[in-house]
């Protein structure tokens, strides 16, 4: 759907139900009540009909790779810190749940994938409060955000196609209903105006919920991660962080090619090894970390615009 329809529907849907506490204002208005029915069967079957929509817009398959991308970005993260947790308090139970490699994660397929990242979900909730006391870069609203995403992947994985004839009908039958709950709409509003002098503070209200609020998408979008010590779980300083923007991902290049890359812009790790990244052009990127005293790590990851990349990486010592 449009992003029109997509607010439109959204102010509909609200509207319905600020209606639905108001009958005692609008039951003796002309027409009001016959509208209010079409109004109602029309956002049904637009509610109906819009997630079959939305999977076969264009560039919904590429959002569901970009999607599943940031997923895989935050489980591994998100393993990493329960990895670490689980070694320096010595919760073997946990870590015999989390102790998966990065190369099985990555092969997984779509249903393992989001298998695993609800096990990780649901371990960490007990732990929340202890990791984010302990800096293991895991706090209450990145947990929600988490299971968020998990839910937005989920939702996505019905793959049901339509072949161009099909959606073409769907997106004419959808644009129907709009218009006639933009008719059914235009009537309403006429009858309501009957009240403006009568019930002032009811008109005022209505006039509010029906107002569409244009979302638009976020332009921006940022990376967060922190760097441990893979032996200690101590946070690291100062650690290079090189992001080089790619359309190939490391699996892709050999790691002397990566090694030669001149990066788009370098971070280093502050005081608790974090780092904070904002505006961050949506993509590919390859992240190379480096330290003396520690081995150079690099790994991929994807930023989609208006969504957070959360990124945890552990170094090891140099023997």
């Amino acid at each position: 759907m449009t992003n029109n329809q997509e607010n439109g529907l959204a102010m509909m849907i609200a509207f319905l139900k600020f209606l639905s506490q108001k009958s005692n204002y609008y039951s003796k208005l002309p027409e009001f009540e016959n509208n209010l029915a079409i109004l109602r069967d029309k956002v049904a079957q637009i509610e109906d009909l819009a997630p079959l929509h939305r999977a076969n817009q264009d560039g919904a398959a590429k959002d569901k790779v970009k999607i599943r991308k940031i997923l895989l970005n935050t489980v591994i993260s998100y393993k990493t810190s329960l990895y670490a947790f689980s070694i320096l308090t010595k919760n073997s139970t946990l870590f015999n749940k989390v102790n998966i490699t990065n190369k099985v994660l990555r092969n997984a397929n779509e249903a393992a994938l989001k298998d695993f990242a609800t096990i990780l979900h649901t371990e960490a909730g007990p732990y929340i409060d202890a990791m984010k006391a302990g800096n293991y870069n895991v706090s209450t609203e990145e947990h929600e955000a988490f299971g968020a995403l998990i839910q937005k992947y989920a939702d996505i994985l019905p793959d049901v196609r339509l072949s161009s004839t099909e959606y073409s009908a769907l997106t004419q039958k959808i644009k129907q209903y709009f218009a006639l709950c933009k008719e059914a709409l235009m009537h309403m509003d006429v009858s309501a105006a009957l009240l403006a002098d009568k019930e002032p503070t009811f008109y005022a209200d209505y006039k509010k919920v029906r107002k569409v609020i244009n979302k638009k998408a976020k332009s921006t979008l940022s990376v967060q991660g922190i760097i441990l010590d893979q032996t200690s779980g101590e946070p690291v300083k100062g650690v290079e962080i090189a992001f080089i923007k790619t359309e190939e991902t490391q699996k892709e290049m050999k790691l002397a090619n990566v090694q030669q890359l001149v990066p788009d812009f370098k971070k280093k790790s502050a005081k608790k090894g974090r780092f904070y990244i904002k505006s961050l052009g949506e993509g590919t990127y390859i992240l190379r970390l480096r330290k003396l005293g520690f081995v150079e790590q690099t790994f991929t990851i994807y930023v989609l615009n208006g969504e957070k990349t959360i990124v945890n990486a552990a170094l090891a010592k140099v023997a």
